[in-house]
């Protein structure tokens, strides 16, 4: 394993987060609480990345295991983002044109950096397998989900003193001064990478063809019965992963209509989970690789929903509370770090650009089905209060989870580099 060339790369993954966590938080509410827009075109511009990437996912994927080189496209997907981010930030600060303009142009922005800095993943999660040898697939994949959360965490604290307006930029403070840190943060962070980061050859063609790109990702799609091991992870990531992600978009509302917590416990809950959902990300990689990688998700998958469970029954936050949140965190982030190296084990870490692609084209999925089932299950059971329908949605989410521990118990040790 070349730690050297797995910190370089990490530093990408750490400087999309800060990023990536200040959009979450304060993009939305700038637009729609600051300055009045509908939610629907928020939600819009989000909703037709999504779809865009549940195309454009598999034809990068096959284009990148065309690719001798990565670096070069992802350096081109990465000026884009920063400019645009970086434009955001101006805007947002103080803008020469008029306000509905200005409004065009930022969610213009969010629609070009938040496609490029997505589709961007697939070529630099391709990079992976070429860090170490497939018997360290596990660290390398839990340390890049380390890294991811170190950034979010990162990300959270650079920004907090202009939200609270300790600190003042630009003669002001609040939302719309956290996005141009946070872009020029990425700059830092991000350009180690392109520097130093040193691709080695790839053993594929040296020629990026272009054409034949749908042909050939419509094959690997209707390939994927033949290969069945793949079939049934990806079918399991994206059922476990929708629930996963639901439980973790919802959270703040949980604390706030079933435990009655304040913004700066929620604040604090939310960095403290991030912290352990970190932690657990590394030391699950190094489980992973001494234990086997299906063992160790099949725990990590049932053990995140066993916390998460016992969380739900607690009516106040008591230090039990926190004890269970610590444990589910480390769980948690334990899968998504375990998941990424199941996936180029069974690739045998050959050609393993396509199946990004799809593990991609997976993940946009895994915001469809646990969302909506939440939100019906809270409609139905509204007449029992918030705190039961909160609750019973939660258990809800849970048999999707139990349905992709099914799946994943179908992956075959024999398919597993």
């Amino acid at each position: 394993m070349d730690k050297k060339r797995l910190f370089v790369w990490s530093l990408y993954d750490f400087a999309n987060s800060i990023v990536q966590i200040n959009w979450l938080l304060y993009l939305s509410q700038w637009l729609v609480v600051d300055r009045g827009l509908p939610e629907i075109w928020y939600g819009s511009v989000y909703s037709v990345v999504t779809l865009l990437l549940l195309v454009t996912s598999p034809l990068m994927g096959v284009y990148s295991d065309r690719l001798s080189k990565k670096l070069p496209i992802l350096l081109f997907m990465s000026v884009i983002t920063a400019v645009t981010f970086i434009g955001v930030g101006v805007l947002t600060i103080k803008s020469p044109f008029a306000e509905r303009f200005t409004l065009i142009l930022v969610l213009g922005m969010f629609f070009i950096s938040n496609y490029f800095y997505q589709a961007s993943l697939v070529f630099f999660n391709a990079l992976l397998p070429t860090l170490g040898k497939v018997s360290f697939f596990g660290r390398l994949s839990g340390w890049g989900e380390f890294a991811n959360n170190a950034g979010l965490i990162f990300g959270i604290f650079l920004t907090f003193p202009l939200i609270t307006g300790a600190v003042k930029i630009f003669g002001g403070s609040g939302r719309s001064h956290t996005f141009l840190p946070a872009a020029l943060a990425f700059l830092i962070f991000a350009t180690p990478f392109f520097l130093f980061f040193k691709e080695r050859k790839n053993i594929n063609s040296p020629f990026a063809k272009l054409s034949g790109l749908g042909k050939e990702a419509l094959a690997v799609l209707k390939g994927l019965p033949k290969f069945p091991s793949m079939f049934w992870f990806l079918i399991g990531y994206y059922f476990v992963s929708d629930a996963m992600r639901t439980i973790i978009l919802f959270f703040p509302l949980y604390f706030e209509k079933v435990l009655s917590l304040s913004d700066s416990i929620k604040a604090a809950l939310t960095i403290f989970s991030l912290f352990f959902q970190m932690i657990g990300a590394a030391l699950a990689g190094i489980a992973a690789d001494k234990f086997g990688t299906k063992k160790v998700l099949l725990w990590l998958t049932f053990m995140t929903v066993f916390f998460i469970s016992i969380f739900t029954l607690f009516s106040k936050l008591t230090i039990w509370g926190w004890v269970v949140i610590f444990a589910a965190s480390i769980f948690m982030g334990g899968y998504f770090g375990v998941s990424k190296a199941m996936l180029i084990r069974l690739a045998k870490g050959v050609s393993v650009g396509k199946y990004f692609g799809l593990y991609n084209l997976f993940e946009r999925f895994a915001s469809f089905v646990a969302p909506i089932l939440f939100g019906l299950t809270l409609g139905i059971f509204a007449q029992f209060g918030s705190a039961s329908s909160y609750r019973l949605a939660y258990f809800a989410t849970f048999i999707l989870i139990i349905l992709g521990w099914v799946f994943f118990r179908k992956i075959k040790e024999k398919d597993i580099a």
